[in-house]
């Protein structure tokens, strides 16, 4: 069983202190790997990086089953965020744009979203406090550093494919070709 700690407050102080904390880490390391060129990142940093968001989630869920904190309906990595992280994971070892296309939304979305309203039942030391933060960083770190710094950011296509979704141009947008 695991250990009894105080209950989350969404909007306390540990929930401010995690969010700060990344957006921090986040916009560190993407400045940090901003002075590296782009295709040494592409062939050290990316492989790396998908292996570690792959670690991240087997080694997570192998925590809360060690701790005996598991729970087969809570913590398969069936919800959104845990899969992008795996699919993530794959895409950095192997891109594949269309997977791209998908993570981005979902990730974007996904892991802002749960970084401000987090779903916690436990506060600050515990490890799924710890967890629900370096898990949804993570991922978004991984898409801002493909966006930013691996120049995935097409705004027509982006508008166009993803927001229309029949692969079409955002006529509006047209404009900035």
């Amino acid at each position: 069983m695991a250990p009894a700690f105080r209950p989350f407050r969404l909007f306390g102080l540990s929930h401010f202190a995690g969010v700060i904390g990344s957006l921090f880490v986040i916009v560190f390391f993407l400045r940090k790997l901003s002075r590296v060129p782009r295709q040494k990142l592409l062939r050290s940093f990316q492989p790396v990086f998908g292996v570690v968001l792959l670690a991240w989630a087997a080694l997570y869920r192998a925590v809360l089953l060690i701790q005996g904190d598991f729970s087969l309906a809570r913590d398969l990595p069936f919800h959104l965020c845990g899969i992008s992280t795996v699919l993530l994971g794959i895409y950095l070892l192997r891109p594949i744009r269309k997977l791209y296309d998908v993570l981005f939304y979902w990730i974007l979305a996904g892991s802002t979203l749960a970084l401000i309203f987090p779903d916690l039942q436990v506060d600050f030391p515990s490890f799924r406090y710890f967890g629900m933060f370096v898990g949804h960083t993570l991922p978004l770190f991984g898409i801002l550093y493909l966006y930013l710094l691996q120049d995935h950011s097409d705004l027509n296509r982006l508008i166009g494919e993803r927001l229309l979704g029949n692969g079409s141009t955002f006529w509006p947008f047209s404009f900035f070709r």
